[in-house]
């Protein structure tokens, strides 16, 4: 199915003269004024969501950051998406409900390391699209320190 949608926008791409830009997790088309949203690929979460699904053992939060501000503070229990090579990948196709958050709602983190975990056969994929800037905002527990 994702490997069906990366063709239709490629195709699309050079139908129209080319991709204008990618942002925001939309893809705008050159000669015309279409866009192409790539959030339906995954289900997003909310706040709440997040918080229960958090508390069922085997689920996972992933840090789509970059290191440095993971390594300053991070959601407690996150795991970093700089950590996350083949042997860790082939460990998470089995986790029932892998949450990623990035710095806020338009971050394009959470679409980068979601479109790379579908790419190697994660399914269960959940987007915390208001992320880390909502979480701190509300005051919610923390970490500090390196990668785990």
């Amino acid at each position: 199915m994702i490997f069906k949608y990366y063709i239709k926008v490629l195709v699309k791409a050079l139908l129209v003269g080319g991709i204008v830009y990618y942002n925001q997790n939309i893809i705008k088309f050159c000669s015309k004024n279409e866009e192409i949203n790539l959030t339906p690929l995954f289900d997003t979460v909310s706040l709440s969501d997040v918080l229960v699904l958090i508390q069922k053992p085997g689920n996972i939060i992933i840090d789509a950051r970059n290191k440095q501000f993971y390594d300053y503070s991070h959601i407690q229990g996150a795991i970093s998406s700089a950590v996350i090579g083949p042997d860790i990948m082939a460990r998470l196709k089995k986790i029932p409900n892998l949450i990623i958050y990035g710095n806020e709602e338009n971050s394009d983190d959470y679409m980068r390391v979601g479109l790379q975990l579908i790419d190697h056969g994660v399914k269960n994929i959940k987007i915390y699209r208001e992320g880390w800037t909502q979480w701190r905002a509300c005051n919610l527990p923390i970490e500090r320190g390196a990668s785990k």
